[in-house]
């Protein structure tokens, strides 16, 4: 329990200060260049519009005040920001690396958004209609969390020297350790998608990104504690590892809870069978005594 409720507060503060961040570069740092036309002005507008109400549902989170219903409008919110705007981005740069990266780091964080929601969900409680959203919301994680690690882990493969370059130098063998964190990433997406040892996958890429975040991203940020995108990257690492430790913990919930329905339902046969050869045994009774 402790475990799920600390991925979930890292997961709410990384992306409430996802949010923040963007609002200062966009807005108050002339990090963009300025708006000349009005369609330039308007989507200004929309962005700070989805950066606030982004950050009012990360509060929300970190408050714990109606989890499950501002997690799910997390996702859905990050979903239509992605279609919104970085689709037609990824359209018009096909064939840039880092567009397509950043669609889908939202698409991943969205799904994160759906594996906290799943997280606040007592399932010995429910009803069946109850159950049949649960299912819903699993598959809104499973691809939506799922896939982006498989493309991570292909753009890792692909630009394995760049990612090389990016490891500290006190590590040996970084061309390798690139290419061999790329296909973990891809094997971690399929077995999430296709549900085969995922909880096993969920820990071992948990576990990566939380080593990431020590030995590369922590000291980046404290070496370049002004430069904006160490920062962005420290955060949505954080983000990432923490949706990987509560979708462990949301697996390791449905199995339990399958075990117990399981055992509850074979409890209930087993009594209903006892009381069914109990109301026959006198009708037994009656016959051998005809018979007799």
């Amino acid at each position: 329990m402790l475990v799920r409720n600390l991925s979930r507060l890292a997961f709410a503060f990384s992306v409430g200060a996802l949010g923040v961040q963007h609002i200062i570069l966009d807005h108050y740092i002339d990090t963009k260049p300025p708006a000349e036309h009005w369609t330039d002005v308007s989507l200004l507008i929309i962005a700070l519009g989805y950066k606030l109400w982004l950050i009012t549902l990360a509060i929300a989170l970190l408050l714990e005040y109606k989890v499950r219903t501002f997690a799910i409008s997390m996702g859905y919110l990050i979903i239509a920001w992605i279609f919104f705007r970085h689709v037609p981005l990824v359209i018009q740069n096909i064939r840039d690396p880092a567009e397509l990266n950043s669609m889908c780091m939202g698409i991943a964080l969205a799904g994160g958004a759906f594996v906290v929601s799943d997280s606040y969900t007592d399932r010995l409680t429910m009803r069946r209609s109850q159950f049949r959203r649960l299912s819903h919301t699993k598959s809104y994680w499973k691809f939506c969390f799922g896939p982006p690690m498989i493309v991570f882990g292909f753009q890792h493969l692909l630009y394995a020297e760049f990612v090389a370059s990016q490891i500290p130098v006190w590590i040996p063998a970084r061309y390798f350790w690139a290419n061999a964190t790329g296909i973990a990433l891809i094997a971690a997406g399929i077995s999430i998608v296709a549900e085969v040892k995922n909880k096993l996958s969920t820990l071992l890429l948990a576990s990566m990104i939380g080593l990431w975040i020590l030995v590369l991203h922590l000291p980046r940020v404290l070496t370049s504690p002004k430069d904006a995108l160490e920062w962005t990257s420290l955060f949505q690492s954080v983000a990432i590892c923490a949706a990987a430790v509560a979708l462990r913990e949301n697996i390791v919930m449905n199995t339990e809870t399958t075990h117990v329905i399981a055992k509850t339902l074979n409890s209930d046969s087993s009594r209903r069978t006892a009381a069914h050869q109990k109301r026959l045994e006198p009708r037994k009774h009656h016959a051998q005594n005809l018979s007799s």
